[in-house]
């Protein structure tokens, strides 16, 4: 187990520390400081005010959507003993895991999202804030379909930016209905990043110790 644990450890470092992680930390700060309040305004001001497509763009995207349909296909597969079973179950701890993670960032960080800072003129950060409207960093919706983006260019490495791109295109959403910032939807690319780069490469790497796990508990279930 502990040598389980450091295996994750170090793939965890290993993850923070990528170029590409610094680089859009870089991004993030630089979007914070000169962008996010005229982007904010822009979309406010000169975006039509029926904005049903970005709406539905961002139901696509949505975190309990994703929470419930990865496990489902999931369980599917394994009952049909597919050979995709331990793929989706991968897909479906990374959701959980980013679910996780984005719901203490988003209190721990306590970001005014741009309806307070288009309303009150508001820009700035209460830390351990359950208020939903303090809840704009990271993004959530961006988190999710950037974590399957990365979860999906694992099974597929052709086409990964294809996906990331998807990604890109589908969270800009959250940015065009007034929802959040361009570095909240950074910031959830970047966090989906670490957390993908971290799970993945460790469930592959011990996958034979995990399944003989799962076999363990279910030879103990039928007996």
């Amino acid at each position: 187990m502990n040598i389980h644990l450091k295996s994750l450890l170090d793939q965890f470092l290993k993850s923070v520390l990528r170029t590409q992680n610094l680089l859009l930390l870089l991004l993030i700060l630089f979007s914070y400081f000169f962008l996010d309040q005229s982007i904010a305004k822009f979309c406010h001001t000169v975006l039509p005010s029926n904005r049903s497509l970005f709406k539905q763009a961002s139901l696509l995207i949505s975190p309990p959507m994703h929470l419930i349909l990865w496990p489902i296909v999931c369980m599917i597969c394994y009952l049909k003993r597919g050979i995709l079973t331990y793929f989706f179950m991968q897909v479906s701890m990374a959701q959980f895991i980013s679910a996780g993670v984005i719901k203490v960032l988003k209190v721990v960080i306590g970001r005014s999202r741009p309806d307070v800072f288009l309303s009150q003129k508001i820009f700035d950060f209460s830390p351990m804030n359950f208020q939903h409207n303090y809840h704009s960093f990271p993004s959530g919706h961006s988190l999710t379909i950037f974590t399957l983006a990365f979860s999906i260019s694992y099974l597929i490495p052709k086409y990964k930016y294809l996906f990331l791109s998807l990604a890109a295109l589908l969270s800009s959403s959250r940015i065009l209905l007034s929802y959040h910032y361009l570095s909240d939807v950074l910031g959830g690319a970047l966090v989906a990043m670490i957390i993908s780069h971290t799970i993945h490469p460790f469930l592959i790497e011990n996958k034979g110790a995990i399944l003989l796990f799962f076999n363990k508990k279910k030879d103990r279930a039928n007996k």
